[in-house]
């Protein structure tokens, strides 16, 4: 990702990219992801490069 995120819903677009990338067809019986190093909801990462949006969080 280009950028350092908490709104689940672009952790969750990368997440189902990479599985659909790397899925053979096959029956997948467990698929988990997990997340770390992460900062509270109060820490943004400016950019001088480009200018996004602060988007709010929220929970799929």
């Amino acid at each position: 990702m280009p950028d350092p995120t908490n709104v689940s819903g672009d952790i969750y677009s990368v997440v189902k990219k990479l599985f659909y990338t790397h899925w053979n067809r096959q029956p997948v019986r467990k698929l988990s992801v997990a997340l770390s190093g992460l900062s509270d909801a109060n820490t943004y990462q400016l950019s001088f490069l480009r200018t996004a949006k602060r988007r709010e969080p929220w929970i799929v």
